[in-house]
Order: C-alpha cells, then sequence, then structure tokens
C-alpha cells in the first residue's frame, strides 16, 4: 500500500423495524436530517463518507478511511435485498 492511500470500508446496518438504523447512520456520517416524523428507509440507502483513519504505527501516512454506510430497510417486503448482501 503506498503513503497517502485511501482504503474502503463497507458496514451493513441490519435490524428490525424502527430500531434505529438510519439515526446511527446519520450521526456516524455527520449527517443530520433534523428532528422529523418516523420515515422508514425504503430498500437500501447508501452514505458514503471520508472519516480520519485511527494511528497505526505499521501503516504510517494512511490519513482518511473511505466508509460506505449500508443501512438496510427493516420492512419484511425488502428481505431479499438483505441475501443479495451476501456477495458484496
Amino acid at each position: 500500500m503506498s503513503s497517502g492511500s485511501i482504503n474502503t470500508v463497507k458496514i451493513l446496518l441490519i435490524g428490525p423495524v424502527q430500531s434505529g438504523k438510519s439515526t446511527v447512520a446519520n450521526f456516524v456520517s455527520e449527517r443530520s436530517d433534523g428532528p422529523s416524523n418516523y420515515r422508514p428507509t425504503v430498500g437500501v440507502r447508501i452514505l458514503e463518507f471520508e472519516k480520519q483513519a485511527p494511528k497505526n504505527p505499521k501503516r504510517p501516512g494512511q490519513d482518511k478511511v473511505m466508509i460506505e454506510l449500508w443501512d438496510v430497510s427493516g420492512d419484511s417486503k425488502f428481505i431479499e435485498s438483505v441475501f443479495l448482501f451476501n456477495n458484496i
């Protein structure tokens, strides 16, 4: 790995309906939809953002990491979407 390169990390949030997956996704990605009424996620919502990488003496110069945060609907009608993630 060359100095200054950015690794990509994919994080999949799954859980039951109204368990707070979107709230966690918004918090981690530093996005704010503001206080509002509950709006269920339809299928999947992918948030992409960069974060400061933790210091690692084995990988000097790696300052940032790209994160793909997959916020998956907990609604049973989208259950087939979860099975697609086995191949990601």
